[in-house]
Parts: C-alpha cells; structure tokens; sequence
C-alpha cells in the first residue's frame, strides 16, 4: 500500500512538472507543433479509448460522441490536440462526483484548406461562479481554492489548454453555472492535408 502511494505521488508530481514545462514553453513563445498527417477521426477515437480507460468512477458515466464528418486527413500535432481534450475530460471528472460527463466534437466549417472542428466536454459536476470563471483559465487556480484540497492538480490543465489552443489558431470558451455544471467549448482550425 505504501508503494502503491509513492508511485502515485511520484506519477502526479512527474505530470506537475511535465505541466509546468509545457506551460513555461507556451509562455515563452518557445514550444513548436510537429503537425503530421493522420485520420482525424482515427485520432479521437484513440482520445476516447485513453479516457475510458482513465474514468474508474462507478458514479459518473461518460459519453464521447465523434461526427462522422472528421472522416478526413488533416495535419495536426496529435499530441497537443490530444492534451487538449485529455486535459478537459480529465478535468470535467475530477469535479463530477455523479452524473454524466459528455463530449462531443463535430465539423463546423469546411474550406478547400481547412476543416474546422468543435468540441463540446459537458459535465453536471461542481460549476463555478462568475467571479472565478474569468480566471479559471490562468496557472494555478482551481474552483476549490481557499475551501479544501480534496481535488489534485496544481491548477495548470486549462492554462495549457488555453495556451495551446491558441497556439493551434483556435480558442476556448467556458458556460458554468454554480452546482450546474459546466460546459467548455473548442474551436480548432485544422489544415487539411491535400494528398
């Protein structure tokens, strides 16, 4: 049991670190995308299969819905669209202790250059209050902060997710609502690749 816990701080405080770099990087203007060309579809569905995989509560059911209009090649840093949505799900689970956590991620425009995608991580969790929705998006804040620290994490996933996707050209926006839950939203650019 003691080992049990030491690898988990030590896996937690390897992801804190890994967070801090990746968020220090973005900052600094010095982290790069290594786009390449993949399935887009193929690629979600690979984000999904890792968070069922991570969802162990018994309480807490998760949808994941992919449209079938990403069926397509794009060129994308799979790696970074993959922490964006990680990092979101992960999140959405974390403060729902009941109820439902649901993701969706459809195409909302489409040029001869570029399919443009939005994804939707829903969750009838904790919700938030206006006053700490305007800053939930800046390093080290978490929506139980100044209460308890019953919740992991050094406040750093959705900084990154906002530093990333405007990295990637697009944006995220939040909706929540205090014990409602809360609703986030992606919009991502994503070249085509015209093979």
């Amino acid at each position: 049991e003691l080992v049990e816990l030491g690898t988990e701080t030590s896996n937690q405080l390897m992801m804190t670190l890994n967070d801090l770099l990746d968020l220090s990087t973005l900052v600094a203007g010095k982290l790069s995308l290594s786009p390449q060309i993949c399935s887009l579809s193929a690629c979600l569905e690979e984000t999904e299969r890792m968070t069922r995989s991570i969802n162990h509560s018994q309480e807490v059911k998760l949808f994941f819905k992919i449209d079938k209009g990403l069926d397509k090649l794009v060129l994308v840093d799979q790696t970074r669209l993959n922490q964006i949505l990680m990092n979101l799900i992960v999140n959405a689970l974390k403060f729902t202790e009941a109820g439902e956590v649901a993701v969706s991620v459809r195409p909302v425009g489409l040029t001869p250059d570029n399919l443009t995608i939005k994804a939707l991580v829903l969750d009838t969790g904790k919700g938030m209050t206006p006053e700490f929705a305007t800053t939930v998006f800046e390093p080290f804040r978490q929506a139980q902060e100044g209460t308890d620290r019953q919740y992991d994490g050094a406040g750093l996933g959705l900084a990154i997710v906002k530093e990333l996707c405007e990295l990637m050209g697009g944006n995220v926006t939040l909706h929540t609502e205090l014990g409602k839950g809360s609703l986030f939203t992606v919009t991502l650019p994503l070249p085509l690749a015209n093979v």
